[in-house]
């Protein structure tokens, strides 16, 4: 783990970390030996409204709205232009939070760093920031879940078995809280992803690739896949663009 300013002698975040309004937060799975990485993540609360990307395409970010209403998009017309050759609506996806699981709990979103997909290169993090490292083992996906809490008039509570509550960050008149889970991801998964990368970069909407500077070859290019769950929601899967080396043993 990176030292956070919470976090005992020895380095290790204290989780919960509370963070107050304007919190943001950034993660990124790696393997167990340490050798391989994903890209990492950015997680931030503004007002009553929080945002998603990943770092290393800031010209893109997920917008989680208050008032339940969601979307992906570039930063500006100028930036979209860019990306897809095209005028238009800088919107790449719109949609809606699902129904309240719990009274006053409502999961906005996921993102999804399978173990399988960590490839061995060097993200150089943008002024120095510190990022949090989440171990994943072999077999595994990491999947941080974002959550929205309102208080539905009376008192209630969430326990997430097998999970870490990593943070919670206050917005104006709701909370945002992100949930770390370690579960297994599985055959049908890996047969899913080796499917996805098949997509050309460049075919349309469903795959994009930056206007500048890319290497599809290269152990640090990404694929971003969005996914409908099976609650209703939407997950962010951060797949490698090559197939990844199989490690054995």
């Amino acid at each position: 783990m990176v030292p956070t300013a919470n976090s005992d002698v020895a380095g290790r975040p204290r989780f919960p970390l509370e963070l107050g309004p304007g919190g943001e937060i950034r993660w990124r799975a790696i393997s167990v030996d340490g050798r391989r990485v994903s890209r990492s993540f950015k997680f931030w609360v503004q007002g009553n409204d929080a945002y998603v990307c990943q770092r290393s395409v800031g010209e893109m970010k997920i917008s989680l709205h208050e008032s339940g209403e969601a979307h992906s998009a570039f930063r500006d017309h100028a930036t979209s232009e860019a990306w897809l050759g095209t005028s238009g609506s800088r919107y790449l996806a719109e949609w809606n939070d699902p129904p309240p699981f719990h009274p006053g709990w409502i999961e906005i979103f996921g993102v999804v760093n399978p173990e399988s997909e960590l490839t061995a290169f060097e993200e150089l993090p943008p002024g120095g920031e510190r990022i949090i490292q989440f171990p994943v083992p072999a077999g595994m996906a990491l999947f941080m879940l974002m959550f929205r809490q309102y208080d539905p008039g009376f008192s209630t509570s969430v326990n997430f078995d097998d999970s870490i509550h990593v943070a919670t960050i206050e917005g104006k008149t709701c909370r945002y809280m992100l949930v770390a889970i370690i579960h297994s991801w599985q055959e049908a998964n890996e047969k899913w992803a080796r499917e996805a990368r098949l997509d050309t970069p460049g075919s349309g909407s469903r795959s994009l690739v930056p206007p500048r500077g890319f290497d599809r070859k290269s152990p640090g290019a990404r694929l971003l896949k969005f996914v409908s769950n099976t609650k209703g929601g939407r997950w962010l899967v951060d797949l490698a663009a090559n197939d990844p080396p199989r490690m054995v043993g």
